[in-house]
């Protein structure tokens, strides 16, 4: 019988929202968007035999951080509707805290527990009575049984992220709070993320500590599967003899420099917006493409800008080639670049 209970997994997921003012544009959709997600998350607890529980924070001024949902069965959920009142200061530590303090109270005697932590932040601390190295010292010596990520508005958030408070580059995710379906975008990520996290769970995972949001893999059966291969004569493609920024080498070897129709060869870590694709080249020499939406999944890129690294890329022998709007971005000797004609 014990046996059985220490097999029986359980997913405990903790939500922090910021609350402070800037986010009362988005009260509605945060709202709507949660009831959402917490669906998905009981479709994948049912779906999957694993016991899920969430627990909600929201945080303003320093010192009025609250939990809304306490460890609750997914399946039992309340709406955070009429609960969620934007006001006042980010005193994000302080949430982060006070989540750390309650995770400890969690009994994880029996079963196989493992918890997955999101914050979501429109902008940086302002009003913690908690110093951001003590959260520091805190996130250091997380159990190993803990992953966590964040949501930040730009690269300054996500620098104190990283730096000051400890999260690991891969968990850091930046989102424009005034864009279209914001709150949409993040979600979807979130569930994304999900997903991964109890397919990994029913295999043994317990955690991503390296990073919640580092992309994924594919083979060349999947590039041939899902995207559709250029046909001949609408693309060319050039060798880079020398590092060269982008827009001389194309003027150079094109004749113009065409925004938006210059693809790169990924070879270190860049910024991906959101509305960027990408051309890959498949085991076959065929260069393949699609629908924006297809590529980023195909490449686990979510729905707005983050940064990817190609050693985070398992791609089957593929090369990928990431769209440039950029006018001065470097190209390295060695590499390629795909034109649209």
């Amino acid at each position: 019988m014990r046996e059985l209970l220490d097999s029986h997994i359980v997913n405990h997921v903790v939500i922090k929202i910021d609350e402070s003012s800037s986010m009362t544009h988005l009260q509605r959709a945060v709202e709507q968007v949660f009831d959402g997600l917490v669906a998905d998350l009981a479709e994948q607890s049912r779906t999957r035999d694993q016991e899920t529980r969430v627990t909600v924070y929201a945080f303003s001024d320093g010192g009025t951080e609250r939990c809304i949902v306490w460890d609750c069965d997914v399946l039992r959920i309340p709406s955070i509707k009429g609960r969620y009142s934007p006001r006042g200061l980010t005193a994000l530590v302080d949430c982060e805290v006070l989540a750390l303090d309650d995770m400890d109270l969690i009994s994880q005697r029996y079963g196989d527990h493992a918890f997955i932590c999101y914050t979501i932040s429109d902008g940086g601390e302002n009003d913690s009575r908690n110093s951001a190295e003590t959260l520091r010292r805190r996130f250091l010596t997380l159990p190993e049984n803990v992953t966590a990520g964040i949501f930040v508005p730009d690269q300054r958030c996500a620098q104190y992220a990283r730096v000051k408070v400890g999260y690991p580059e891969g968990s850091i995710q930046i989102w424009n709070p005034n864009g279209h379906n914001a709150i949409e975008q993040v979600a979807r990520q979130m569930r994304e993320t999900n997903q991964a996290f109890f397919t990994g769970r029913a295999s043994g995972v317990r955690s991503a500590r390296s990073g919640m949001f580092t992309p994924g893999s594919f083979s060349a059966a999947d590039v041939k599967a899902r995207l559709v291969p250029l046909t001949t004569g609408s693309f060319v493609t050039y060798n880079v003899a020398a590092d060269e920024d982008i827009a001389s080498f194309t003027r150079l070897v094109h004749g113009h420099y065409p925004v938006g129709k210059v693809y790169y060869e990924l070879t270190r870590t860049v910024l991906v917006q959101d509305h960027k694709d990408a051309i890959i080249r498949g085991t076959d020499g065929q260069y393949y493409s699609g629908p924006v939406q297809e590529t980023r999944e195909l490449l686990g890129l979510p729905g707005m800008a983050t940064r990817l690294n190609p050693s985070d890329l398992q791609t089957g022998g593929c090369k990928v080639f990431i769209k440039s709007t950029s006018h001065n971005r470097k190209l390295l000797g060695g590499t390629q670049v795909v034109v649209l004609r």
